[in-house]
């Protein structure tokens, strides 16, 4: 197999997909059809426990900073986009009902 990431990126990918899967599945024992809420979304760790839980049937919450990253979370699959000004709590309610 080949690849055109980085040395550092490609070291990088085992702890990162390890953490989002273990938070996941042994941390929140996540089922389909549940919803998850994942603060800073645009990391490393945050776009892999996204995609991963999307891949086991959950709807996804993902919050960033930046304006411009929220459509970077639509195109990862991500259900609700949340530019997070210091109110996601209201903002995912008015989502969630």
């Amino acid at each position: 197999m080949t690849t055109d990431l980085d040395w550092a990126t490609l070291g990088a990918l085992p702890e990162m997909l390890q953490t989002a899967h273990g938070s996941l599945h042994t941390g929140l024992a996540i089922e389909p059809g549940q919803s998850l809420l994942i603060r800073g979304g645009t990391s490393s760790v945050g776009v892999a426990a996204a995609v991963l839980a999307k891949e086991h049937g959950l709807i996804v919450f993902s919050t960033t900073r930046n304006p411009q990253r929220a459509e970077v979370l639509r195109e990862l699959g991500v259900d609700h986009p949340i530019v997070d000004d210091g109110n996601v709590a209201e903002k995912v309610r008015e989502v969630s009902g």
